[in-house]
C-alpha cells in the first residue's frame, strides 16, 4: 500500500504534528508500507529518511498564493497513492489550498484522512468547510478534539480517537544529565516551562501557554523567600525567526522577567528546544509547569511523565486525558499556582509518587505500537470493500429493444419509478463514493445518490456501455451482422479492468450499463475481501 503523509511542515520544523508525522512514517515504514512525506519548502527538493521519501515543494507553502500551480501539480503527484494521510489540513494555514487538496483527492477517488491535531479553536468559521468535507476518516488526537468536532457538525462515524505516542526510546528516566547539569549549574529546585513564549509573528507573549501566569506565580514564591531556578527555551530556531526578530523576542522575554523580578532566577537556553534536547532538560527538572489552556493533546505533558516528572496543568482541553501524574489548577490563578509549585518542590516524596504514576500511564497509553496499529486498522478497512453494482433505470431504447450503446435516450415512466426505488434504497446508506458512466441515463440517478449520501461523485467514460457504432438506435431485426465500428469485447474488457484499478475507497456504488455490469460482477467477485452486490430494481 502506497501512503502519502501530507503536512504543511515537516522536521526539522519543531511541533507536535511534525513529530507525530515522523513517528507514523517510521512506524509504517517498518511494516513495509511504501511511505512518502510531502510538505512545504522554499524550493522543490527530494530526499530520503531510511526508505521514506520526503518531497518538499513551494506549492504547499501556505504563504504563497499559487492555487492553480498546486492543483495542476498535486493532481499528477497524488494519483498513484492508495491513501492520503493529512496532518492539520483543517488548521487555518491556507484554507484555499486545503480545499484544493481535499477536492482533488475526492475527484480522483483517493481516500483522504485528516489527522486533527487541532480542535477548530482558531477561526472556526474559516475552516469549518474543510473539517466537514469528504474525508474518509478524521483521526482526533483526544476526546476533547472529537467532542469539539461533533459539536460543529462533523458526523460521529467519521471520527476516531487515536492518542499521540511518545518515543520511549528517546524519553525515559535513565537519561544521563551530567552535561546539562553543568550547563545550568544550579543547586536550587528547577521549574521547567517547555512552551513557546513569544509569538514571533506578532511580537507578543502568547496567552495559550500561560507564561505570564507562571512568571507571576514565581514572583510570589521569590517574595516568600523560596529559592528556585526557572528554565525556559530560547527563541532561535523557531520558524520565521530571523536575527532581528530573535533580538526583539528575547528582549520582550527578558523585560517581562525583569518586571517580575525573576530574571536573575531564570536560565534561558540560547535556542528553541528540539525534540532530541528535551529528555535531558526534563531529567534535571524537579517540576514541569505548563498550565496552558485547551491543549488538544499536549505532547509536553506526556513527555514529562515519560521522564517520571510531576506536571502542573489546568483542567482544560485534553489535559485531563493525558495527565495522570500531576496536579491540576484553575486557569490564570498565579496564587494557586505558587502554592502548588511550593508544595511540589518541598515534597520529594510527592514528586516521586506522581512521577511513577504518570510514567506507568504513559507507557501503557501513549506508545508507538498502539498508535501504528490503530492507524493501520483504518488503512486496512479500505481493503474490505463493499461494492454496489447498479444498472441504470430503464431508458426509451431499452423499452424498444434497440441498441443503446453511447446513444442517449430519456428514461421511460417505468425508468423514473425505478429511479425512485434506487434513491429510496440508498437513502440511509453510508457511502464513501459513487462512480458513474458519463451517459445521462446513469449520470442523473448517480448524482442524486451521491447528493443524498453527501459523498464524492466520479463521472467517467470508462463505465460507458459498449459502443455499437452505426448500429445504435436499431433493433436486432434491423442489424443482421454487427458493423465494424462496434467496440470490440477485448477493448470493453480492458477499460473496465482499468477502471477497477482506480477503486480505492471502501463503500462504493457503481452506476453503469448491462454490458459493463456483467464484466464488473465477474471480475470483482474474484477479489478477496470485496463484497459485491448486484442491485436489481425491476418493477
Amino acid at each position: 500500500m502506497k501512503i502519502l503523509i501530507l503536512g504543511w511542515f515537516f522536521q526539522p520544523n519543531i511541533g507536535g504534528a511534525e513529530t507525530i508525522m515522523k513517528m507514523i512514517s517510521k512506524g509504517l515504514n517498518k511494516r513495509d508500507y511504501d511511505v512518502t512525506v510531502v510538505c512545504s519548502g522554499k524550493r522543490f527538493s527530494k530526499e530520503k529518511m531510511n526508505r521514506i521519501k520526503i518531497v518538499r515543494t513551494p506549492f504547499l507553502d501556505p504563504k504563497i498564493e499559487n492555487l492553480n500551480e498546486l492543483k495542476k501539480w498535486f493532481s499528477k503527484f497524488v494519483k498513484d497513492f492508495d491513501v492520503v494521510h493529512c496532518h492539520n489540513l483543517s488548521y487555518p494555514r491556507n484554507v484555499k489550498k486545503s480545499m484544493v487538496i481535499l477536492k482533488t483527492c475526492n475527484k480522483l477517488g483517493i481516500p483522504i484522512i485528516e489527522h486533527a491535531h487541532n480542535a477548530q479553536l482558531k477561526t472556526p468559521q474559516m475552516t469549518r468547510k474543510i473539517i466537514r468535507g469528504n474525508f474518509y476518516k478524521i483521526i482526533c488526537v483526544s476526546n476533547f478534539v472529537k467532542n469539539r468536532l461533533e459539536n460543529i457538525g462533523v458526523k460521529k462515524e467519521k471520527l476516531d480517537v487515536i492518542y499521540n505516542a511518545i518515543d520511549l526510546k528517546l524519553f525515559g528516566p535513565s537519561i544521563s544529565t551530567r552535561r546539562i547539569k553543568k550547563e545550568i549549574d544550579s543547586k536550587f529546585p528547577k521549574i521547567f516551562f517547555p512552551g513557546r513564549i513569544v509569538r514571533i509573528s506578532k511580537f507578543e507573549i502568547g496567552k495559550q501557554k500561560q507564561f505570564e501566569t507562571v512568571a507571576k506565580a514565581l514572583k510570589l514564591l521569590k517574595e516568600d523567600g523560596i529559592n528556585f531556578t526557572f528554565i525556559i527555551p530560547g527563541v532561535k530556531g523557531q520558524p520565521n525567526a530571523t536575527k532581528d526578530r530573535i533580538k526583539i523576542a528575547e528582549k520582550i522575554i527578558k523585560n517581562y522577567l525583569k518586571k517580575m523580578d525573576i530574571l536573575e532566577n531564570t536560565f534561558m537556553f540560547k535556542t528553541f528546544l528540539a525534540v532530541e534536547d528535551m529528555p535531558k532538560i526534563y531529567a534535571v527538572a524537579d517540576v514541569v509547569c505548563i498550565p496552558s489552556l485547551n491543549e488538544t493533546f499536549g505532547m509536553i505533558f506526556a513527555e514529562a511523565q515519560a521522564m517520571k516528572k510531576p506536571v502542573i496543568a489546568t483542567r482544560t482541553g485534553a489535559a485531563p486525558e493525558v495527565v495522570k501524574g500531576g496536579i491540576f489548577i484553575e486557569p490564570e490563578n498565579p496564587m494557586k499556582l505558587a502554592f502548588v509549585i511550593k508544595k511540589l518542590i518541598q515534597n520529594s516524596r510527592l514528586r516521586k509518587k506522581l512521577g511513577e504514576k504518570g510514567y506507568t500511564y504513559v507507557i501503557r497509553r501513549f506508545n508507538l505500537e498502539t498508535l501504528i496499529l490503530k492507524v493501520e486498522k483504518i488503512y486496512s478497512s479500505l481493503c474490505n470493500k463493499e461494492i454496489f453494482l447498479v444498472r441504470h433505470p430503464e431508458a426509451k431504447h431499452n423499452a424498444e429493444n434497440k441498441f443503446g450503446g453511447w446513444w442517449n435516450t430519456p428514461l421511460t415512466k417505468r425508468g423514473k419509478k425505478q429511479e425512485k426505488e434506487l434513491l429510496f434504497y440508498f437513502k440511509n446508506k453510508k457511502l464513501d463514493i459513487v462512480y458513474t458512466s458519463d451517459l445521462k441515463r446513469c449520470r442523473v440517478v448517480a448524482k442524486k445518490i451521491a447528493r443524498s449520501a453527501n459523498c464524492p461523485l466520479i463521472i467517467t467514460p470508462q463505465l460507458r456501455e459498449r459502443c455499437y457504432g452505426s448500429a445504435e438506435g436499431k433493433t436486432n431485426n434491423d442489424v443482421e451482422i454487427l458493423p465494424k465500428d462496434v467496440e470490440s469485447s477485448s477493448k470493453l474488457n480492458k477499460r473496465i479492468k482499468d477502471f477497477i484499478k482506480t477503486i480505492k475507497l471502501r463503500k462504493v456504488v457503481i452506476v453503469t450499463h448491462s454490458g459493463p455490469l456483467k464484466i464488473l460482477s465477474n471480475l470483482l467477485s474474484k477479489k478477496k475481501d470485496w463484497k459485491v452486490m448486484v442491485l436489481k430494481i425491476d418493477l
